[in-house]
């Protein structure tokens, strides 16, 4: 309001940022801008920035001046034509890009590890002790990138990450520094947590008033060395956000070292952004929690009927799922990024075991099971049985079931809440006559199920089952 022209930009560019987070920052822009650029001094957002850059700009010669840069904070352009101030601001954060690449070369980044060497159980933990932090469950997203791997590996990384944000606004998304996992054992992991949780608690206590309350301590990303970065978020919009944000920090922060050292914006500072209610307020506009929000859910036979109605009905209700099926038409089915279509013949072990790893890979863990997959076997009477018929109906209806079991445990008990759900069949207590392929698969699943209830009950894992009837939609009725 106080810039007399009719069109104002204002970015966060990260070229300019990075710059003007070293000790020097005002010195170089000196050189790279002249005298075309006011620089200014951090002042927290709101009136009483308004209120100094008024004092600042009452002498100011406006038709000299291409835009004005706050310290640690970002970048105005202004102009009564709307094109020609977007120019303006795109020739300054491209001068401020010339500047570092003219005289500074980041070092090539480390080449991608090989994914199957990421400790996926460990991630799974991780996941669960930041939930219970946060008290509401979150996914766990990981960036194993060149650049984060680059970032995560540095000599420096206990000092160049727990500085602060690379700009204030930032803080709401993403606190004010990762916590870093420099050891992956279950003790190291609990220790680890438990000291950001104590460093975030002096962070307040320093700093907070009488009217502030603590926000909750849990962190929002993490380095997790060798394999690259970690985020935590109740959805995926959220760990985008942080990741996206994280990205630039990352990249600036090495640039910054490069051209001086990295000198962002103090604890109090950040501390005053953090905990300004016009800040908060950007976050209460997100809605209310949805009853799944944050969990991570796998179904099985999710291309249709029983299976694709849960995955349905899970995504509704805030739920991520994993949907897998032997069908191709899984790969598409969807369209929703919340949901994991993968292709999986159930009876493949090896491809099976791939699936439930690419689960945890990509969401940070495992809470629920659904375990749908099903064949309904051509109806023969036993004296005619074909053993063919006869054995597939137990590897399918059966065996991949217990597969999946076996696999999904030691996700599960680093779960929230954690359960599994087997879709059984009204054959169970009601069989027909030529259908026993199909009724004794079942009833060896429900005695499966209800063995997999005693042996996971101690780690807080519940195993039921349905036994639906009449369910016409559904791949398992053929014209055969």
């Amino acid at each position: 309001a106080i810039i007399p022209f009719k069109f104002v930009d204002h970015t966060h560019a990260d070229a300019v940022v990075m710059l003007s987070n070293t000790p020097n920052g005002e010195r170089i822009f000196q050189e790279i801008y002249g005298d075309t650029v006011l620089v200014l001094p951090y002042v927290m957002p709101g009136f009483i920035l308004a209120k100094q850059i008024y004092g600042q700009l009452e002498s100011i010669n406006w038709t000299k001046i291409e835009g004005i840069i706050l310290l640690n904070h970002g970048v105005f352009t202004f102009d009564d034509d709307a094109k020609k101030s977007y120019t303006k601001m795109i020739d300054l954060v491209s001068k401020a890009e010339d500047y570092f690449n003219q005289n500074y070369q980041l070092e090539k980044a480390v080449e991608n590890t090989n994914q199957n060497a990421i400790p996926l159980k460990k991630l799974a933990q991780i996941r669960k002790l930041v939930s219970q932090t946060r008290q509401t469950p979150v996914l766990t997203t990981l960036n194993s990138s060149s650049l984060a791997k680059q970032f995560a590996n540095n000599e420096a990384i206990n000092r160049i990450s727990q500085q602060g944000t690379l700009t204030p606004d930032h803080v709401i998304r993403t606190k004010r520094s990762p916590i870093i996992f420099d050891g992956l054992t279950d003790d190291s992991i609990q220790n680890q947590i438990e000291n950001y949780k104590k460093e975030y608690r002096n962070y307040f206590e320093n700093y907070a008033s009488e009217h502030h309350k603590i926000l909750d301590l849990a962190p929002r990303w993490g380095i997790f060395a060798p394999h690259g970065t970690i985020h935590f978020g109740k959805n995926l919009k959220e760990c985008q956000i942080i990741e996206d944000i994280s990205q630039h920090t990352m990249k600036s922060v090495l640039q910054a070292e490069l051209v001086e050292k990295w000198q962002p914006l103090t604890s109090n500072n950040l501390f005053d952004l953090e905990y300004w209610e016009l800040e908060q307020a950007k976050l209460k506009k997100t809605k209310q929690n949805l009853p799944f929000e944050g969990k991570i859910v796998l179904v099985t036979g999710a291309a249709s009927g029983i299976g694709k109605a849960c995955v349905t009905a899970l995504r509704g209700q805030g739920a991520v799922v994993a949907a897998l099926d032997i069908n191709p038409k899984i790969e598409g089915l969807f369209g929703d990024k919340s949901i994991l279509e993968i292709q999986c013949d159930m009876t493949d072990y090896q491809a099976l075991n791939e699936s439930v790893d690419k689960i945890v890979r990509t969401f940070g863990g495992l809470d629920s099971v659904i375990s749908n997959a099903g064949i309904f076997s051509k109806s023969q009477t036993i004296e005619q049985m074909d053993e063919t018929i006869w054995q597939q109906s137990l590897n399918i209806n059966l065996t991949t079931h217990q597969k999946l079991i076996q696999l999904t445990t030691p996700y599960l008990k680093e779960g929230i809440d954690a359960n599994i759900v087997i879709v059984g069949s009204k054959n169970v207590a009601a069989p027909g006559a030529g259908a026993s392929a199909y009724s004794v698969a079942k009833a060896g699943l429900n005695q499966l199920a209800r063995i997999a209830s005693m042996e996971l009950a101690s780690f807080g894992i519940r195993v039921n089952t349905v036994h639906p009837n009449a369910v016409f939609d559904t791949a398992i009725w053929t014209e055969e």
